[in-house]
């Protein structure tokens, strides 16, 4: 047993060191995720905002593309991200396109004082069951879908988002949308 659990702490130490991205200056993180093709019904929640009173929906929205993007205020990648998230709901919101942010595994007064240090624009609601992680199949954080106007998830990303990459799947699920 012993030797299987550092078998695989060897495996995952060599993965880390394998996809550290060069340009990090060792920090540690990895590099961007991208894009992954997924076609599943996107599950549908109604959390608590952060910052004030009232709920937010998590999931696809009829006729609208939405991206759903999980994220902690402890959690490193996800301060790198957010910039870029920010920049893009800006860019794309007069495209239709929803930004809607999950804080999951979180104190919510971090929480808060995150998505203000972040400059997020955009709504954030609070997982704190854990419910919306779960049914969306969330693993690590930060973790980010792209839902479709039919309410399916057609992308997912592991990791920071590299905003380009993110852009062009947003593009195709909207061309995909009108064509």
């Amino acid at each position: 047993m012993l030797a299987a659990i550092a078998s695989a702490v060897l495996v995952i130490a060599w993965i880390l060191v394998y996809f550290a991205d060069p340009s990090d200056n060792g920090s540690g993180i990895l590099s961007p995720g991208q894009p992954v093709a997924v076609d599943r019904p996107a599950p549908a929640y109604a959390l608590p905002l952060l910052s004030e009173t009232g709920s937010v929906h998590v999931g696809g929205s009829p006729g609208s593309v939405t991206v759903v993007n999980f994220w902690a205020s402890w959690c490193r990648a996800c301060r790198l991200e957010a910039p870029d998230l920010q920049s893009l709901w800006r860019a794309l919101g007069s495209r239709g396109v929803r930004f809607v942010g999950v804080d999951t595994e979180d104190h919510k007064g971090a929480a808060t004082t995150a998505a203000r240090s972040f400059g997020l624009g955009y709504p954030s609601g609070v997982d704190a069951a854990g419910a919306a992680t779960n049914g969306f199949g969330v693993f690590g954080l930060p973790m980010t879908y792209v839902i479709g106007p039919d309410q399916r998830i057609d992308y997912a990303i592991f990791g920071r988002i590299d905003p380009t990459s993110l852009k062009d799947a947003i593009d195709s699920v909207l061309e995909g949308a009108s064509g």
